[in-house]
This record gives C-alpha cells, sequence and structure tokens, in this order.
C-alpha cells in the first residue's frame, strides 16, 4: 500500500515484476488519481488497474473511457466484493 502517488510509483518501480494489478483511489495525498493512472499506463500499458472512488460508477467510468480500466470500485465497499472486483479483473485476457 501506498499513502502518496509518489510513494505508489515508487513502490511499483521497485516490485514491477511482482504486480499483476492495482487497486487505484482517485483520491491520493500529493498526486492525483488521475496523474497516477496516467504514470502507471505510461511506464506499463497493459497493467490491469481497478479503480476506487467514493463517486459514482458512471462518473468515473465516463472520466476513464477507453483508457482500459478493468474494474471500479465504489466506496465504501465490502472487502468480499473488492475481492470479487479483483478475480474478475485476473480473469480478463
Amino acid at each position: 500500500t501506498a499513502a502518496t502517488g509518489q510513494q505508489a510509483l515508487d513502490l511499483f518501480h521497485a516490485h514491477r515484476k511482482d504486480v499483476v494489478c492495482v487497486i487505484l483511489d482517485l483520491t491520493m495525498a500529493k498526486m492525483s488519481g488521475d496523474e497516477i493512472f496516467h504514470a502507471l499506463r505510461r511506464i506499463d500499458p497493459e497493467l490491469r488497474i481497478v479503480l476506487t472512488s467514493g463517486y459514482a460508477e458512471a462518473t468515473v467510468m465516463q472520466r476513464f473511457a477507453g483508457q482500459q480500466v478493468f474494474a471500479f470500485v465504489e466506496k465504501p465497499e465490502p472487502l468480499d466484493a473488492v475481492i470479487v472486483k479483483l478475480q474478475e479483473s485476473l480473469a480478463k485476457q
């Protein structure tokens, strides 16, 4: 886990070969979720990214239309729902 956007990017760089999916909260300290999303895409265009936000799914998905978002989890969501979204994301080819 990362507390700030830069920390998230640093962790991704450090563990890139081990990361198969990222759960990205769109509200991060010191860097927006949008900025982190696009930075991750520049590093790895095929990375599976699951977005999470307190905003409505339709609003977020419209904002990220055509940008390879694998799933969306609206907060607050119970852990079992997050697990299902992750499983769906990882099952996609």
